[in-house]
């Protein structure tokens, strides 16, 4: 991907954009680990303290990589447990799309996607449902 501010405000302005996205049934959202997600905000320089950081090449993030929220790399099975912002952050469809065709994806891995599901019978509210298929655990991210 070319380099340079241009290009690093664009960036900052797709995606800064499309987290204020509203869920909707039937849409797919992306896990994004926050480690490699504030590495990106640094280099972007997406927050007003990441600045001085913009642009510096010992902040690019490299590779999407979602590691950090697999059991394992062949199973491709997400951790128990996750908690939103604190150990990924969500992005739909576009936004990951974005992500991956100016960074690319770690070598092995697969997206990590969710289907965003109505829950709730008297005070609806979209959420990204989480089902791990082998143990038929659900977990609902409130957004």
């Amino acid at each position: 991907f070319a380099e340079g501010p241009y290009c690093l405000d664009t960036q900052k302005a797709e995606i800064q954009q499309l987290l204020e996205t509203r869920l909707v049934e039937g849409d797919t959202w992306y896990l994004v680990d926050s480690h490699w997600f504030t590495q990106w905000k640094k280099y972007v320089g997406f927050e007003s303290q990441d600045i001085e950081h913009k642009g510096d090449r010992d902040f690019y993030p490299g590779p999407v990589d979602n590691s950090g929220l697999l059991k394992d790399t062949d199973s491709h099975a997400i951790k128990d447990n996750l908690v939103i912002e604190q150990h990924y952050v969500l992005l739909p469809t576009e936004g990951w799309l974005k992500l991956i065709s100016w960074y690319g994806l770690a070598e092995g891995q697969k997206p990590v996607a969710r289907d965003v599901v109505l829950y709730g019978s008297i005070n609806k509210r979209y959420n990204a449902l989480f089902l791990q298929m082998k143990n038929y655990i659900q977990y609902l991210v409130w957004h």
